[in-house]
């Protein structure tokens, strides 16, 4: 019971923020809001960047042990 509080309140509240920027975005410059959205997503590469640099051994480990029992002998 205590948990259905928390997501609620949780989802509230990004229903709040979603709201109040469909304002922002509604009275801004076009050109400012393309630019704010540019930048999001240009941010979004340093987690996937890290979750790269940290995966890249067990990736290539997992690659080296598939083509080894895939290669006929």
């Amino acid at each position: 019971m205590q948990e259905d509080r928390v997501i609620g309140k949780g989802l509230q509240r990004k229903i709040i923020i979603y709201c109040g920027l469909i304002f922002v975005g509604a009275v801004t410059e076009v050109k400012t809001v393309w630019d704010y959205a540019d930048t999001m997503n240009g941010l979004q590469i340093f987690p996937n960047l890290i979750a790269l640099i940290v995966l890249a051994p067990q990736v290539a480990s997992a690659t080296r042990n598939y083509f080894n029992r895939s290669t006929p002998k």
